[in-house]
């Protein structure tokens, strides 16, 4: 059901002109010409930006990981992700904090973090993605990242901006958890389970 109503409200694809189609809440098809010439963002001028950004991204995954009681496969799985990107770093350094914390869904917080270390550009709506996944909005979830990946930088062009950002309440509206604080009460009744059965 929520694929046919994630389909129904928002579907995006890109033509090889470059078009994107974005059938919406109302039923309407709107074409719009991509605003990106075969770029994807500003990268970092220089290598010992990322370099420095990564060394940092693994520090931090390793603090996580040390404290982490469950799950470890899918933070070490996010923290081998890290080592080979150059952007996005936050995503993998968020991502592997929830899959310490979360009892659930941690293979679609690997899924995030791997799209991510292909995007040719920063962005935040990586992380709230995950945080989709948290509140278990759906399996759409990480197929709509890989779309985000095929725009041209949401972060800059008010279009795609706008796009994100209504696919984000749409999947807020579906999503079983409205906050991530309902998520992390009902987490916790998961993870104290797991502990006991230990």
């Amino acid at each position: 059901m929520k694929k046919i109503l994630f389909l129904a409200l928002l579907a995006l694809g890109m033509s090889a002109r470059g078009e994107i189609t974005l059938l919406h809440t109302y039923g309407c098809t709107v074409t719009i010409q991509s605003l990106c010439k075969n770029t994807f963002g500003q990268k970092d001028s220089s290598r010992s930006i990322y370099i420095q950004k990564r060394k940092e991204a693994i520090r931090k995954i390793d603090s996580i990981l040390k404290l982490t009681t469950y799950n470890g496969g899918a933070v070490k799985k996010i923290k081998r992700t890290a080592k080979r990107a150059r952007l996005n770093f936050d995503t993998y350094i968020h991502t592997a904090d929830l899959a310490h914390e979360f009892g659930y869904n941690t293979e679609d917080l690997v899924t995030i973090a791997k799209i991510a270390s292909k995007a040719k550009f920063e962005s935040k709506y990586f992380n709230e993605l995950a945080d989709l996944c948290m509140l278990q909005a759906g399996p759409e979830v990480t197929i709509f990242a890989e779309y985000l990946l095929r725009m041209s930088n949401p972060n800059e062009y008010f279009i795609e901006k706008t796009i994100m950002e209504k696919a984000i309440e749409v999947f807020k509206d579906y999503a079983h958890f409205k906050s991530m604080i309902e998520a992390k009460a009902a987490n916790k009744i998961i993870i104290d389970g797991m502990l006991k059965a230990q």
